[in-house]
């Protein structure tokens, strides 16, 4: 079985066909657009991979920062951010690990992180906990005053109440 890095890095394509697939019921922009509105706003999403939340909250934004470790993943929600409604801001894109993030100070007003965070512990297991407390830090430091962080992880696949993974009970824990 691959791994999530080679996946990243080989299979962006058919993971992104994969994942585009899991909101059939459009629960997830409602649910973004109930915590902040994002109409008008700058917002970094961090961890965007090939753009799964890029793409719902893209039209809505007046300026979007992707970042994301895998290069190829990129590649992925930057084509499909472009072939988007020509009428929207641009999109940047940044490849970026979420602890070391390459904006100035308060540059954005919502940073979003979704299913992201929970790899640092598969990725960096000695180190995780860290690593997700400075990748906290750097969410606040990018983030204008009054701005709003937004981190969606999972709570289990296929359970009528919430069971989050055991690998990631410590991470929640934090």
């Amino acid at each position: 079985m691959p791994t999530f890095e080679e996946i990243y890095r080989s299979h962006a394509q058919t993971y992104d066909q994969l994942v585009s697939r899991e909101d059939h019921q459009g629960n997830i922009l409602p649910t973004l657009r109930r915590i902040c509105p994002l109409e008008g706003m700058s917002v970094l999403e961090l961890g965007a991979g090939t753009g799964r939340l890029s793409k719902l909250i893209a039209p809505l934004t007046q300026r979007l920062i992707i970042s994301d470790l895998s290069p190829a993943m990129l590649q992925v929600a930057v084509s499909a951010l472009d072939g988007q409604t020509q009428t929207q801001n641009p999109t940047a894109a940044l490849i970026a690990n979420n602890d070391a993030l390459p904006l100035c100070d308060q540059a954005v007003e919502v940073v979003l992180a979704g299913w992201s965070l929970g790899h640092t512990i598969g990725w960096y297991p000695d180190s995780w906990p860290e690593r997700i407390r400075r990748t906290l830090e750097q969410m606040r430091r990018v983030t204008r005053p009054g701005g709003m962080l937004i981190i969606i992880e999972t709570l289990g696949t296929g359970f009528e109440v919430p069971t989050p993974p055991p690998i990631l009970i410590p991470y929640y824990d934090l």
